[in-house]
């Protein structure tokens, strides 16, 4: 039986390139690209720099405590979207900017897996909170959403 979140990956696998976590204080805790996308990183983590400003911009602008920020910023090739915790962790995902089926509830289910799959990497008793994340369970993840 395929679940929704099998066919949300499905269709963000085609998309995504990459998935970031950054820290309260600002100090990435996870990035990864998509293999195809492994020459453009450096392009990619600085898009990501780019996002993280209009993430701070959104979190003081917003009444509601949505932890979905929604479309961040957009330029020739690339869209992001962002994700904030309550203890004000980011998630920051950049996908194509010529993507027209991808919905918003489509990346809200990502940033909801993102989030779980994250609360399981701060459970386990090895890992210090604000370290880099090392997680085989977050890179297989990742993988997921990235592969294409």
């Amino acid at each position: 039986m395929i679940s929704l979140w099998d066919v949300a990956t499905a269709i963000l696998c085609r998309m995504a390139h990459c998935i970031a976590i950054i820290g309260k204080d600002g100090t990435p805790l996870f990035f990864q690209v998509s293999e195809k996308d492994k020459q453009n990183a450096l392009e990619l983590e600085t898009f990501v720099d780019c996002s993280l400003d209009i993430v701070d911009e959104k979190v003081e602008q917003r009444k509601i405590q949505e932890l979905y920020l929604g479309p961040l910023i957009n330029d020739y090739s690339y869209k992001s979207f962002g994700f904030i915790t309550n203890t004000n962790v980011k998630f920051v995902l950049v996908t194509d900017i010529f993507n027209t089926t991808l919905t918003d509830q489509d990346i809200r289910a990502i940033f909801k897996r993102l989030h779980t799959v994250y609360c399981n990497v701060l459970q386990d008793p090895f890992y210090v909170p604000g370290d880099p994340i090392k997680s085989k369970h977050m890179s297989s993840f990742a993988v997921d959403v990235l592969r294409r």
